[in-house]
């Protein structure tokens, strides 16, 4: 007994030499607000051994970690504390959690009451940590509708509003929030969310912690409100019934915009910049005498009926006023065409002619210039059809070289430029060529001509549809004549199939000339048309294409079912680098199929897969054995390894979820056992010496075997074995199993 007291007392002792060591937290407000530098300290309680820390709630979700060093990232995150896990963790008041030493990047999460102190616990000795106070006992989630206006919610955004709770309907089991007898003018886009528990933490709109979803009331009168939220599909609408009709007031147009001009910052309830209505339907707003002391710019939109929900033009519409002095303005609005007229005149000077300037801008090949909007040599001309005309001739290209370019307003990328992406064209042969480009100021459309001297004029081109084997009989072959769409007299190209199966949504292009260099629709190698097959079954697929129209109106596709089919269990595998999978991104390897469980959840082990440290593993989930079906995620599934050693991994795939959520990955690190870490975490530490110790006296201890807790290499747990343990932590030096 006099050896195990002194093993006992050399075990204070060293318990003491980490007596002075520091804790702290990371995480949201009050614990730095995620600035490494800016950890709270923890207080070293009288055990010497547990760290406390009391905080006061400023929100009901805080986010946090321990560390024992702060300072930058690098130096927190070889430091920190962790969930360990590949999700965060939410604990609980009252329940010990396990923090795990090591930088997985996922963090703890617990919710109060603001205003309430809570007292944050870590043992690092034990790895046990606690979350102890008054915490408000939550039987129930509770849901609750925030937005605006606030002449319907009485406050606006207001998660707090305990007006705005919703209730739970025991018959259909939908939330429900119901406010009669609410007063609404024309043309408010009213906008809302759901929330959870009165935060952000957790919220609904159009989509989970999405946009916000939004109702555009077209007329005015009374209406009954229902706002209904579906909790086991996550949606979120609003029944809107009108049950009398408002009064009948004349729509109002106000402008809102910049102060230096409108006074107020874009409020659209000023109604000291309400327009005024002419006999000719056009709303009007002038401002004179206004003193610009210096170069400024102003922008503005038309508001109507005083709410945001409805307003023109899409982008704001933007001057600048050119020199110091003082203007009078004058807009103008016609509410069934939406055009906008602008003026402003400085006194003193003639009125400005208002002749709006368009500019060819783009690539130095063909335009002499490098993307310059301000070169007066490429200004189009325009025409008595209103039509504007760029031509220039005897081009020289001594190679195949690609053209690009669109057509800018007033010399200024801020004012306007058409197309939205650059117009393209690739000259196909070294030659000498003719151009010619046309602009309709109107409708926005451009032609472009390029002709060859020597040549015929070119063929008209040639649409063809490219995309998966399964439904164009090849794989995304832009050479397959039998995918080639026929031209309408309507200028639409379209192609049919009919007795098509179809399990899964599929995607496409268009295709010119049979040569993707030439042209593709949509643009972009990752950029195809999405097909949404809402059901399994049989389908006539009709595709159509125009190549005038606006960029998002040149494709429509069709599905029009005409019978059912058979349900097909569906294989799913994996499909990576050559370190995990055994082969080399090959979807057919049925080695790597994955297995199904019950609960419709498909699951991939493998154990021992060796990696050095920095080496990198990737993969994707495929269907069916083929890439062109379907694969997970959209890019590579991407995990590198931090240290040397053989990992346990484990993969699951749920068909069902979302794309952000129907993989998991977890990578586990084997540990080899070293001599001294009887708890087997990797490191020999004071908690290995009390794990020992409660091994020898009672036989158990979490994490210990027998092969790690023979410290002295005698083949048994004894006391011997705690010996040479404190031997080897005071000393650095393991005895002689000999002595």
């Amino acid at each position: 007994m006099k050896k195990l007291a002194f093993i006992f007392s050399l075990f204070v002792a060293l318990v003491g030499l980490n007596a002075n060591a520091a804790m702290y937290i990371v995480g949201d407000a009050p614990f730095g607000g995620w600035n490494p530098a800016n950890g709270v300290e923890m207080t070293l309680s009288n055990d010497g051994v547990t760290y406390t820390y009391d905080a006061t709630l400023t929100s009901p979700d805080v986010w946090f970690i321990f560390a024992e060093a702060i300072g930058d990232w690098n130096t927190v995150n070889a430091n920190r504390y962790d969930s360990g896990l590949t999700t965060d963790l939410t604990v609980t008041a009252g329940v010990e959690f396990t923090p795990v030493k090591g930088n997985t990047n996922k963090s703890f999460k617990f919710s109060g009451t603001v205003g309430n102190t809570y007292t944050f616990t870590f043992n690092p000795t034990t790895m046990k940590a606690k979350v102890d106070g008054y915490v408000e006992p939550i039987t129930e989630f509770t849901y609750t509708v925030a937005g605006e206006p606030a002449s319907v919610f009485g406050t606006e955004w207001d998660t707090a509003n305990t007006d705005n709770d919703m209730t739970l309907d025991e018959t259909d089991g939908l939330y429900k929030l119901v406010k009669n007898g609410v007063v609404i003018a024309g043309g408010l886009n009213l906008q809302y969310k759901v929330v959870q528990n009165h935060g952000w933490g957790t919220n609904w709109g159009k989509t989970p912690n999405g946009d916000n979803q939004d109702y555009l009331f077209n007329e005015s009168g009374t209406y009954n409100l229902t706002f209904i939220f579906d909790l086991a599909n996550e949606t979120v609408s609003l029944d809107a019934v009108k049950v009398e009709d408002g009064p009948v007031v004349e729509d109002s147009y106000t402008v809102a915009g910049t102060t230096n001009l409108f006074g107020s910052y874009w409020e659209a309830t000023d109604e000291a910049n309400d327009m005024v209505l002419g006999e000719d339907g056009i709303y009007t707003w002038t401002k004179n005498n206004v003193v610009f002391e210096d170069v400024d710019t102003i922008e503005f939109k038309v508001v109507k009926n005083h709410s945001w929900g409805l307003s023109w033009p899409e982008n704001n519409w933007w001057y600048r006023v050119a020199e110091a002095g003082t203007y009078d303005f004058v807009i103008t609005f016609n509410p069934e065409t939406y055009e906008i007229t602008f003026n402003a005149t400085k006194q003193g000077e003639e009125p400005p002619v208002e002749e709006d300037t368009y500019t060819v801008a783009g690539t130095e090949n063909l335009f002499g210039s490098f993307w310059n909007p301000a070169d007066e040599a490429n200004d189009m001309v325009k025409g008595e059809d209103g039509i504007y005309t760029w031509t220039k001739n005897n081009v020289v290209f001594e190679a195949v070289d690609t053209i690009q370019f669109k057509v800018v307003k007033n010399h200024d990328w801020d004012v306007a430029s058409w197309p939205e992406n650059n117009w393209w064209y690739q000259v196909a042969s070294e030659g000498t060529y003719d151009f010619v480009i046309t602009f309709n100021p109107e409708t926005y459309e451009i032609t472009f001509n390029a002709t060859k001297q020597g040549e015929e004029p070119p063929v008209e081109m040639v649409y063809t549809v490219v995309g998966p084997t399964y439904i164009f009989g090849t794989n995304w072959d832009a050479t397959d004549t039998n995918n080639d769409m026929v031209k309408g007299e309507d200028g639409v190209y379209t192609w049919t199939k009919e007795e098509v199966t179809l399990y899964d949504d599929f995607e496409f292009k268009v295709v010119g000339d049979h040569d993707y260099a030439i042209y593709e629709w949509p643009m972009g190698m990752d950029n195809n048309w999405h097909a949404n097959v809402e059901e399994e079954g049989i389908y006539t697929i009709e595709i159509t294409f125009n190549p005038e129209a606006e960029e998002a109106d040149r494709i429509t596709c069709t599905l029009t079912k005409t019978g059912d089919v058979e349900p097909i269990e569906h294989t799913y595998t994996v499909a990576g680098s050559e370190n995990l999978c055994g082969s080399f991104w090959n979807p057919a390897d049925e080695a790597n199929d994955m297995v199904k469980g019950e609960d419709g959840i498909y699951t991939w082990t493998k154990d021992g897969v060796a990696l050095e440290a920095e080496e990198v593993i990737e993969f994707k989930v495929v269907e069916d054995h083929s890439w062109d079906y379907a694969a997970w995620p959209s890019s590579n599934w991407y995990f590198k390894a931090e240290e040397a050693g053989n990992y346990n991994i484990v993969i699951t795939f749920d068909p069902t979820a979302d794309d952000m959520n129907k993989i998991t990955f977890t990578a586990t690190l084997v540990p080899d056992h070293m001599r001294g870490d009887v708890d087997n975490d990797g490191e020999i530490s004071i908690g290995d010496i009390t794990s020992l110790i409660d091994f020898v006296l009672n036989g158990y201890a979490p994490n210990v075997t027998e092969e790690s807790a023979d410290c002295d290499l005698d083949n048994a747990a004894s006391i011997g074995d705690i010996t040479a343990l404190i031997d080897f932590i005071l000393n650095g030096v393991w005895p002689d199993p000999a002595n």
